[in-house]
């Protein structure tokens, strides 16, 4: 689908039917990845469709009039240039592009690559029958190559480096940016260029990472002191504390649930379960549930959540699904036992709901994952989330009662 004319310059062929569309944003997140110019060869008004998200994305059949919009070469244009193309797209109008067309990418790169990160889950899925967040690695947690060594708090991150790592054989958990690398004296390989990864770093603007191992010397830059996990339990009492004041309940009972109108945590003991991993992995996945009570992050209203398998119900999973894998990563929990965990059987009744939401709408699974990134960080308290989310619950409320 790619042709190389020239030294820099990658010219990408737009798709004529809608099943090359994926493959097309995949060519052109590896362009932005690349670092290299692009040229669009053949109908714009397939290009505008597909990073408006206009359905269908290639068109078929006649056009209403023609369109031909200037690419803005400054970022002050930027606002306009996407409010006229969706005018226009949204009108049936045949596009023409008028200027550099990676501007175009850089203008759009949060979307494609929103899109091509998307595509690559539900491969995934589809290929292991799992969600990628249960694979047994997942607890390598990726972290900046930064004398801070900060991890990435966002699920899509800390999936998609932790997927790359075990594609490629990395064991280096560390992650730089290219002008990092050849400011820290350990410049990224000139061989390595162009395979980097691209995470959203400050949302929603995309950056492009390279694994340690792809630097020079990076055998000899040795990691510091890995920061210390937390003891799963501790982050359990600590929870429990917290959130006691707020009538939240943690008890013993014969099957794991959480009940939103009691603010109710139940498990069965730790005694019932084949390893004190896939006991507090299920604690975890509670946990996040009730970080979705109207007194915290209120992330659904009780009534929705009363029919089960309703699309309120599997999407709350999938937050909890996510967001208890997260709060796993900063645990001592034993990689093991995510596999054989019996919530991996019930979070694998809920993929085909799942996928077929996801496919239906791009932008579901990228929701649900920043309710999950929330989420870990309230049960976390990560840098004071947890008083941020208290004040604007209060107000929700507040502005409730005055109706």
């Amino acid at each position: 689908m790619t042709k190389k004319r020239q030294t820099g310059v990658i010219h990408l062929r737009i798709p004529t039917t809608e099943r090359g569309v994926d493959g097309f944003v995949k060519n052109i997140h590896d362009v932005f990845v690349a670092e290299k110019k692009v040229v669009f060869d053949g109908d714009h008004t397939t290009v505008a469709r597909i990073l408006c998200e206009v359905d269908p994305p290639v068109l078929s059949g006649a056009y209403r009039g023609t369109a031909t919009i200037r690419i803005p070469m400054t970022d002050r244009g930027e606002k306009k240039f996407k409010k006229d193309l969706l005018k226009e797209t949204r009108a049936d109008k045949r596009i023409t592009f008028s200027g550099e067309h990676d501007r175009v990418v850089k203008i759009f790169q949060e979307r494609l690559v929103r899109h091509h990160i998307t595509s690559i889950f539900i491969e995934m899925i589809e290929e292991s029958g799992l969600p990628p967040w249960r694979e047994p690695w997942v607890t390598m947690r990726p972290r900046t190559g930064r004398p801070s060594g900060r991890h990435y708090q966002s699920s899509f991150n800390a999936f998609r480096l932790n997927s790359v790592a075990a594609e490629r054989g990395y064991r280096d958990p560390r992650w730089v940016t290219l002008e990092y690398a050849a400011e820290s004296g350990a410049p990224v390989r000139t061989a390595e260029r162009g395979r980097g990864v691209t995470v959203v770093r400050a949302y929603p603007n995309p950056v492009v990472v390279y694994n340690m191992e792809q630097c020079v010397g990076a055998s000899k830059r040795r990691a510091k002191s890995r920061p210390a996990l937390r003891g799963a339990q501790s982050i359990v009492d600590e929870y429990e504390k917290r959130e006691k004041r707020l009538g939240l309940r943690i008890s013993h009972a014969a099957d794991a649930s959480y009940n939103h109108f009691k603010d109710e945590i139940a498990t069965p003991p730790i005694e019932w379960f084949r390893n004190p991993s896939q006991y507090y992995m299920t604690l975890f996945h509670e946990m996040a549930h009730s970080t979705g009570h109207y007194k915290r992050l209120g992330r659904r209203e009780q009534n929705e959540l009363r029919q089960f398998g309703c699309d309120s119900y599997g999407r709350e999973e999938l937050v909890a699904e996510i967001a208890s894998c997260l709060i796993a990563m900063d645990s001592d929990v034993v990689n093991g036992a995510l596999r054989t965990n019996p919530l991996v059987r019930k979070s694998a009744s809920y993929l085909d709901d799942w996928l077929d939401a996801i496919k239906e709408n791009p932008k579901w699974l990228w929701q649900a994952s920043k309710e999950a990134d929330r989420a870990y960080k309230y049960a976390l308290d990560i840098d004071g989330f947890r008083a941020k989310a208290r004040k604007q619950a209060i107000d929700r409320q507040r502005k409730k009662r005055n109706g």
